[in-house]
């Protein structure tokens, strides 16, 4: 979501050595299979995938989605003490995780300054508030360059694996969480929407149902033809 800122054969069996007559022919024998090349070994296969993690783990690792548990963290040298002020008061109503991208020959006032929130995690803000920005720039413009980060309280210090915007937080937590198997829950990191699936009558389903749901949510943020082809289940029960 964006916003303008107000401003991874069976081997060949070998044919089986002659047994040796005489103690000479056993040591022949011998020395020839050592220094015979060792017999190829089966092919390797795809790895199964890893399995997932449950859901009370993901929820272990996730952050409070109460007013005021949300942190601004100032990226920018060139943003003064009055500008980051107003960054840390804008930053603090907004949904984590996000971002604030500016140029600085346009400064934050101006309509090309853009917030991408209430994405998964960092990067993706990231990315979404740079292109949203450097869009609207003129030719000779210095790029746009990320000038705040919006992140819940705590973060640095958690350091968390996985990580979910502050909507699907709420949902994972209140529903998700609470609900019967089987059920499943997929994001889509590029757009920041979600979906889930409980209740259903197998894990299957579930997930099916889960990645429909998040491909939904995504198209309704974004008319892009590719929105929600990386919805991805990250757990299910």
């Amino acid at each position: 979501m964006t916003a303008h800122i107000p401003r991874t054969s069976r081997p060949e069996e070998a044919a089986p050595l002659r047994r040796p007559r005489t103690t000479a022919g056993l040591a022949l024998a011998a020395l020839l299979l050592a220094a015979a090349p060792p017999l190829p070994g089966r092919a390797a296969g795809p790895e199964p995938p890893a399995p997932l993690p449950s859901a009370r783990e993901i929820a272990r690792q996730l952050f409070s989605t109460r007013p005021g548990r949300t942190d601004v963290r100032i990226t920018a040298g060139w943003i003064g003490p009055d500008l980051a002020q107003g960054l840390r008061l804008a930053g603090k109503t907004q949904p984590y995780y996000g971002a604030f991208a500016a140029s600085p020959d346009r400064g934050l006032y101006d309509e090309s300054a853009t917030a991408a929130v209430n994405y998964h995690d960092l990067d993706h803000a990231a990315a979404e508030a740079l292109a949203s920005c450097n869009a609207r720039l003129k030719k000779g413009e210095r790029p746009c360059v990320v000038v705040a980060e919006i992140l819940p309280k705590g973060f640095a210090r958690k350091a968390p694996r996985i990580t979910l915007s502050m909507s699907a937080t709420r949902a994972f937590r209140k529903s998700y969480l609470r609900a019967r198997r089987h059920k499943a829950f997929a994001v889509s990191r590029t757009s920041g929407a979600w979906g889930m699936s409980v209740d259903a009558r197998s894990g299957a389903l579930a997930e099916a149902q889960a990645v429909a749901n998040c491909r939904s949510h995504a198209r309704e943020k974004s008319p892009s033809p590719e929105a929600g082809k990386d919805c991805t289940v990250i757990t299910r029960d």
